[in-house]
């Protein structure tokens, strides 16, 4: 099939960055699978060592910026990248801070949302950063209210709802599992809890923790590992 339909992906990371987390993974994961019928480019920021453009898994890479600066360059990289190529549809992943798309990309639109922060940033980095993410997370709905937005949970949906974002043009599509990788094991003997992934303060680590207290105060034979 001729690859003429062109897709813009404008995310905080690429997944050779050694930052780089589920969102990043998430992308990836679907993105190199519809590169065979479409032309997919990223456009991120770049880290030590990192070649300023190569392709990967079919996914063509265009790191500008550094991480603390990267939202700022993004209006400038992307005039400069859609000069190039035309883009048909950009896609803002805001997994981090919004990029305001809207004042500078003429084309269509479409975003994706795996969480809000809220006011729980403040509890993960310094008062003026988390001030920072916190108003212009709150700037969302004014801004995003207009174009398709796809959430990977009925919780973040709810969010953006409650925040005055159409529930029309919201849509959940949750993340999927790769059967080739992560195959059904044999069944603890005993009720188990498993949890995978970074330990940050703002993903709630501790909630986890007090539900297993209140597991335990009740006698339930359960085991939890981090």
């Amino acid at each position: 099939m001729k690859k003429s339909y062109r897709i813009l992906i404008i995310n905080w990371q690429d997944i050779m960055n050694p930052l780089s987390g589920g969102a990043e993974v998430h992308l990836f994961e679907i993105f190199s699978r519809l590169s065979d019928r479409y032309e997919i480019y990223l456009l991120c920021d770049s880290f030590e060592g990192a070649e300023p453009e190569e392709t990967i898994d079919g996914i063509h890479i265009h790191r500008r910026g550094l991480r603390n600066t990267f939202n700022f360059i993004v209006p400038s990289s992307f005039k400069e990248l859609n000069r190039r190529y035309n883009f048909d549809l950009v896609i803002e992943d805001l997994n981090k801070i919004p990029f305001f798309g809207r004042f500078y990309i003429p084309t269509k639109r479409l975003g994706i949302v795996h969480h809000l922060f809220g006011r729980v940033i403040y509890q993960e980095t310094d008062l003026l950063s988390g001030t920072y993410v916190y108003f212009t997370e709150r700037l969302i709905p004014k801004f995003y209210r207009d174009i398709p937005m796809v959430c990977v949970s009925k919780s973040t949906a709810e969010e953006l709802i409650g925040m005055g974002i159409p529930e029309k043009n919201i849509y959940v599509v949750y993340n999927g599992v790769d059967f080739e990788k992560y195959r059904p094991v044999k069944k603890s003997e005993s009720p188990l809890i498993v949890s995978v992934g970074r330990i940050k303060k703002y993903k709630r680590l501790d909630v986890l923790i007090d539900a297993m207290r209140i597991l335990k105060s009740k006698n339930t034979k359960v085991r939890l590992e981090i």
